[in-house]
């Protein structure tokens, strides 16, 4: 039986789509900003955003806040939008939203490029239309808002929590003393944090280029729990469902409590190796009985997996180059984009 059929196809798409249950939203055409209802085709709105995107490219990002507004990110601005309606709020230009903002009210926390290609850390009032600059390590350009006041900076080694206002660290966090450099089989690229971090409430779970998956409790700064994998570089290869931390890497299948690190599931994924002609990528959708995951490197498939025996029960070639952030899915539904533009709906049944 089919799980994964395709519904539509969409070309001219730029940035990042988002998909809330089954509303879609995403530029098309360069400029033109729309929310989608999937199960009746049907758009309900369209908004000009007076910025031109190259088709495939990363830019903008469109952002949900609270249940009524979208924050579209773009190459030179930032917009607030009622999402119901279309309507933009507010907008300031001249600004470039760096990854993984907090959001609350007309404010705006994270890192930033001006129109001089400056980057620092700033708070934007969307209402006021203000910049503040705020004075911390610039030179961590990864940025991850916890709440109002406090975020998480990170480079390849080091992780820094600081408080926003006061503009001071609480907790650093050296990758290097999480490994044993004595090991005959360290190498110096093991310590190097890759992919973003998921945040399961206020745990961070992060994953580095050698085979170590480690929590951090961001009230602390602490360390929780660490695991080694059976293969490295699992950044991009994580989700959570329902406090489960599932990893889905070159050589295993994890099921993690996130809570304690304890390993509940390990299953061996070779055999889907010697079934596939390409090498696993990362991104995947958890279901009850299966996982869809996206294969591949340059022309890229997706994978329906049985979670009992990780047997591969169908692929679909996508027939293009799908980075981790283009593919998303919830509600039975799966999303992709790829560098040409080209964005495809499938349905799943479970």
């Amino acid at each position: 039986m089919t799980k994964l059929s395709k519904v539509k196809q969409i070309d001219n798409i730029s940035g990042v789509p988002l998909l809330i249950e089954r509303y879609l939203f995403y530029v098309v055409n360069s400029d033109e900003i729309c929310l989608h209802y999937i199960p009746n085709d049907e758009i309900l709105w369209k908004l000009i955003s007076q910025e031109k995107s190259k088709v495939g490219l990363d830019r903008p990002v469109l952002i949900p806040f609270d249940e009524d507004y979208l924050f579209y990110c773009g190459v030179k601005c930032i917009k607030k939008i009622d999402r119901k309606t279309g309507e933009l709020i507010s907008v300031v230009n001249d600004i470039s939203l760096g990854n993984t903002p907090y959001l609350y009210d007309n404010m705006v926390k994270g890192m930033f490029f001006d129109k001089d290609h400056n980057f620092s850390s700033a708070i934007i009032d969307l209402e006021e239309k203000t910049i503040k600059k705020v004075n911390l390590d610039t030179s961590k350009f990864n940025f991850y808002g916890i709440d109002a006041y406090t975020f998480m900076l990170w480079d390849d080694t080091e992780i820094s929590i600081y408080n926003y206002e006061k503009e001071e660290l609480l907790f650093k966090i050296d990758t290097e003393s999480l490994v044993n450099p004595e090991d005959p089989e360290f190498d110096e690229d093991d310590v190097s944090i890759v992919g973003e971090p998921l945040k399961y409430g206020h745990i961070f779970i992060f994953s580095l280029y050698g085979t170590l998956v480690f929590g951090v409790d961001a009230t602390t700064g602490k360390v929780i729990w660490k695991i080694d994998t059976a293969s490295g570089n699992n950044g991009g290869m994580m989700s959570i469902n329902d406090g489960i931390l599932h990893i889905l890497n070159y050589w295993a299948y994890y099921e993690i409590d996130v809570l304690s690190g304890v390993i509940k599931r390990e299953v061996d994924t070779t055999k889907i190796l010697d079934v596939m002609e390409f090498k696993l990528l990362s991104k995947h959708l958890i279901t009850k009985q299966y996982i869809v995951a996206l294969f591949g490197r340059g022309n890229n498939a997706l994978v329906v997996l049985d979670r009992d025996d990780m047997s591969v029960k169908q692929t679909i070639d996508l027939k293009g180059n799908v980075t981790p952030k283009n593919f998303i899915g919830n509600n039975n539904l799966i999303i992709t984009r790829n560098k040409e533009g080209v964005l495809d709906i499938f349905s799943f049944n479970e």
